[in-house]
């Protein structure tokens, strides 16, 4: 099957790696994928090199032009099915698919109830419903934002959790009265590295002493002396807290920083299914993550704490909880963590449910 696939780059980014790492998983089950982009950033091509996928650029700063690009693209490729990840390209390739005759699969990807009110994201979201055959969301908290909305999607609905990696690393943690937690998320507000500061910030002077938090992001579309990272690092120096807080910039062998952690963390206010928890769950890692999307599916006290991302008071007792954990209590909920990610991410199981839901929607 010819299966054309959009989204705006390779850039850091969840959704981008997802799609990519879906594209080299359905060319390996035998289907023809065109990959098309409208920006160019690199930084998860190597998936597309391996799978032997060359993408293909949509590149425009006028959007009407873009958009009619991105359609002449599409058209060229021929396809029976397109799939798109994220608004703005979903939106895009419903433009694309008036007079067409392939069907179209949207990926929700952020659970985010004003994507769906704010009256930009009421006319995308609209033109969307009406527009795709299906719609894939990666958590069953973003679908039910889409029954809440636009109830007449609901026959077009259904969840498929992401593809995780089980990755293969040396690396292990130190053993020196260290904690280590890492998040490893975009510097935006909606990522709470700010909570994250303050629930540290009111730990006692012993717990300080104890913890490490390592931050591994790219710093969105704000820059500058305003921007979260800077506020961030303004922060963590005004309250004294250099030797706790690590700001580090993204990475592509986060797996390896993971397991040096002790614990793989999440503080967001938001998030779709959130990757960094999953694939610290395949490194046999116990989690702390505030209480979003499906949290109830991938964290308990058999596997990690949980929090309130709101209020600081919460995080630091979630922080305090894991820090009281002794290494062979930790070695154990992080068994826990891997036997639940296996009974939902394994990737033989969601490519299953990939196939059998383009063959479907086809």
């Amino acid at each position: 099957m010819r299966i054309t696939m959009l989204i705006d780059s390779l850039g850091f980014g969840g959704a981008q790696r997802q799609l990519a790492n879906l594209a080299a998983e359905l060319k390996k089950r035998g289907h023809e994928v065109t990959f098309v982009c409208y920006r160019k950033d690199d930084f998860y091509r190597s998936i597309l090199d391996q799978a032997g996928i060359v993408p293909i650029f949509a590149e425009h700063k006028n959007l009407i032009f873009r958009a009619l690009k991105i359609r002449k693209i599409i058209g060229k490729s021929m396809p029976d099915i397109v799939i798109s990840f994220m608004d703005a390209p979903n939106f895009y390739a419903s433009l694309a698919s008036f007079g067409k005759k392939w069907r179209l699969i949207i990926g929700e990807r952020i659970c985010n109830s004003s994507r769906f009110t704010s009256r930009k994201g009421k006319l995308l979201k609209r033109v969307m419903a009406k527009r795709a055959d299906a719609i894939c969301c990666n958590s069953q908290s973003a679908a039910d934002l889409w029954k809440k909305y636009f109830p007449e999607t609901k026959d077009k609905l259904c969840t498929i959790y992401n593809i995780v990696e089980f990755p293969k690393t040396e690396m292990k943690p130190k053993i020196d009265g260290k904690t280590r937690f890492l998040v490893a998320a975009r510097y935006e507000k909606e990522k709470n590295l700010s909570g994250v500061i303050n629930g540290i910030s009111s730990l006692s002077d012993e717990e300080k002493e104890k913890i490490e938090l390592h931050w591994f992001g790219k710093a969105n579309v704000e820059s500058g002396p305003d921007s979260e990272l800077e506020k961030a690092k303004k922060s963590v120096e005004k309250l004294g807290l250099t030797k706790q807080i690590f700001l580090h910039p993204a990475t592509d062998r986060i797996h390896d920083e993971m397991a040096k952690a002790d614990f793989v963390s999440l503080f967001s206010f938001m998030e779709g299914l959130p990757n960094a928890i999953l694939e610290g769950m395949a490194l046999k890692k116990p989690i702390v993550m505030s209480k979003v999307s499906d949290y109830a599916v991938l964290v308990n006290e058999e596997n990690g704490f949980l929090c309130d991302p709101s209020d600081p008071e919460d995080i630091a007792v979630a922080l305090r909880n894991a820090l009281d954990t002794t290494p062979e209590q930790r070695e154990k909920m992080g068994q826990r963590s891997c036997e639940k990610l296996l009974s939902v991410c394994s990737k033989d199981v969601i490519v299953d449910k990939w196939q059998e839901l383009i063959m479907l929607t086809f």
